[in-house]
């Protein structure tokens, strides 16, 4: 023990020590001192890596490059959380703390596109080149060429490697004032959490409209943040521990990628004895100490919940979890409405971007981005039927709607930007690396990493009509949450519904047209705010509407989810 102490002290002592080299001697250390049971030795260790944890990501990093960094140390945060509510530290600087180690690559982008009116207000003069260097970094997708060429002056002579060579210095050299801004302004009074995520006035404003969740499991302990109006509290959770979670998530995965019609019926009760035990062991407690024990009656409010996950969490159906066989049903899709958000940070940017559009108040136009036929792959024949019933009622609804029927991928950048509701109807697929899970097009396939290239700017809804846009394949990047649903939200559309697993088909035509008959205005447009409760409604009448006697499927009807406000 003494030994990893003196490891890491010796690290540090080295000024040129790489983050990555400081977090492998924190990680090794703390390893040694945990097996332990020395808690307390371990903690400032821990604490010290998560705050190195943003450095190994730097905005000059390819995007695989930032993604291998932070793939190193995947139980850092949770760990470090953990010991710092064991030691009954503050449950909002822990919860800092919490935020600062997860989603890490999303912060990147976030801090290059939130709301920075504070700053305007107290010093424009700073506020303005903070503006002016992040228009040149990250621009508004619709001025993206033009921006980037004039900005440049390059002779038309110049070959192509020297013409990219230029471009990537300039952007290397913009990247570098800008970091260098940022750490001015966290120098100054008032500003040292400077886009670091909400304040508590902030956080307490976010909460108005429901509750936020965020579990955090580790070999230490594992607990839920409860954040509500009144205040932030900590539930610990001693039955959800780090081994039945890879157990029951193994058994899950399992389930949900086997099923031909000869194993369905395995898989379905494999995935009803997940479904259960994630009740027992987290969601049934939470919903109790917040006070949500029952259905509420026909004329009353549903509550809200927003479920942050960690780690092998992030690929479980939270809003799923109970026992749909039992009477009464004991169950959450009964009892509250389920969101999900990868941070508290990525919410508030969901609800900020919100507001923005809201003020500017532009014409609400909606594109469909059809595929019933794929090369090399299976039709999907209820495509055409669900784009044409969407088109209808948003045609009913004023909403000026444009279809796009196996569209080629270089046509859908230069799209988007001119629309406020995005609805993909097409084959969806997740990759080992998550930034390369994908839509597949007539031609390429649509990326993570070229959704979150865009920055849409009047955003408000996307409908994600296709098989595992919420799920990822790399473990050890859970806490990053890089899928497609996530990445169209980070790109400028805070409300998404996407989906955890495949989903069939017909049942997925269904739901869509349910959602948007519930968020539709009677007066024209669409109330992207209320998508979580018609996706709600829309996949409680889907389970009713399968259940034979009282057997029910939670294949079919589970895999729907809301990301964002």
């Amino acid at each position: 023990m003494h030994g990893a102490f003196k490891a890491w002290q010796q690290a540090l002592k080295y000024d040129t020590a790489s983050p990555s080299t400081l977090l492998r001697a924190a990680s090794s250390c703390a390893d040694l001192l945990i097996s332990q049971r020395s808690y307390e030795g371990a903690k400032p260790i821990l604490l010290a890596a998560v705050r190195l944890l943003p450095m190994l990501s730097p905005r000059i990093l390819q995007r695989k490059d930032q993604q291998f960094g932070i793939s190193q140390f995947a139980n850092i945060t949770s760990r470090a959380v953990s010991l710092c509510l064991a030691d009954g530290d503050d449950p909002y600087k822990t919860l800092q703390l919490c935020e600062l180690g997860r989603g890490i690559l999303a912060n990147t982008q976030l801090e290059l596109r939130s709301d920075i009116s504070l700053l305007a207000a107290h010093h424009p003069d700073l506020a303005q080149r903070f503006q002016d260097l992040r228009n040149l970094i990250d621009p508004p997708s619709k001025i993206w060429e033009s921006s980037t060429i004039d900005t440049l002056s390059i002779p038309n002579s110049t070959s192509t490697l020297q013409f990219a060579a230029a471009i990537n210095s300039q952007r290397r050299a913009h990247l570098k004032e800008f970091d260098d801004l940022v750490q001015f302004i966290h120098s100054l009074p008032g500003y040292e959490d400077f886009l670091q995520g909400p304040s508590k006035a902030e956080l307490h404003s976010l909460v108005e409209y429901g509750t936020i969740v965020l579990l955090n499991v580790s070999d230490i302990r594992s607990d839920a943040f409860l954040i509500t109006t009144e205040e932030i509290r900590c539930l610990r959770l001693p039955l959800l521990t780090p081994e039945s979670l890879e157990k029951f998530t193994e058994r899950f995965l399992s389930a949900v990628n086997r099923r031909s019609m000869r194993g369905w019926q395995d898989a379905r009760l494999e995935v009803n004895a997940v479904l259960e035990w994630l009740w027992d062991v987290a969601v049934d407690p939470i919903l109790n100490e917040l006070g949500f024990t029952q259905m509420p009656s026909k004329d009353d409010p549903w509550e809200r919940i927003w479920w942050i996950g960690n780690g092998l969490l992030s690929l479980l159906p939270l809003h799923a979890a109970g026992y749909h066989e039992s009477t009464p049903l004991n169950t959450a899709i009964d009892r509250v409405i389920s969101s999900y958000a990868p941070t508290i940070k990525s919410l508030s940017y969901a609800r900020e971007r919100a507001a923005r559009s809201d003020r500017q108040t532009p014409q609400e136009k909606a594109v469909l981005i059809s595929m019933p036929t794929t090369p090399d792959k299976k039709p999907l024949p209820y495509v055409e039927k669900e784009v044409r019933d969407v088109e209808s009622l948003l045609s009913m609804a004023f909403v000026d709607t444009r279809v796009m029927e196996n569209p080629r991928k270089s046509a859908i950048p230069s799209a988007l930007p001119g629309y406020t509701i995005v609805h993909f109807a097409c084959h969806g697929n997740t990759a080992h690396d998550p930034s390369g899970s994908h839509f597949l097009l007539e031609d390429l396939p649509l990326t993570v990493s070229d959704i979150v290239s865009l920055n849409i700017e009047w955003g408000r809804f996307a409908y994600l009509s296709a098989c595992h846009t919420s799920g990822m394949r790399k473990l050890r990047l859970l806490d990053e949450s890089i899928n497609l649903s996530s990445a169209i939200q980070l790109s400028g559309y805070p409300s998404v519904i996407g989906s955890l697993w495949s989903v069939t088909e017909e049942h997925s035509a269904k739901v869509a047209r349910d959602v948007y008959r519930w968020i539709l205005r009677e007066k024209g447009g669409l109330d992207a705010q209320k998508s979580a409760e018609g996706l709600h409604k829309a996949v409680r009448g889907l389970r009713d509407s399968t259940r034979f006697m009282t057997k029910q499927d939670p294949l079919i009807w589970a895999p729907f989810i809301h990301v964002g406000i």
